[in-house]
């Protein structure tokens, strides 16, 4: 996640520069850290779920 937000920011512009230079701080990496295995958590549970969800039909309040 660090470094996709680095390149959305701009590696090489100042802003790029500061953020990239935080890395330095346990706290930041931390932040990026607790981020990156929430969102890669979230991706594995969606891409196990989403065969399941596939296999049993949701009946809507409009099927009769």
């Amino acid at each position: 996640m660090f470094r996709f937000a680095l390149e959305t920011i701009g590696a090489e512009t100042p802003k790029g520069r500061d953020f990239a230079d935080r890395w330095r701080y346990q706290g930041f990496r931390h932040a990026f850290q607790v981020t990156t295995v929430a969102w890669g958590l979230a991706f594995l549970a969606e891409a196990l779920c989403k065969p399941l969800s596939s296999r049993w039909r949701v009946r809507s309040l409009d099927d009769d």
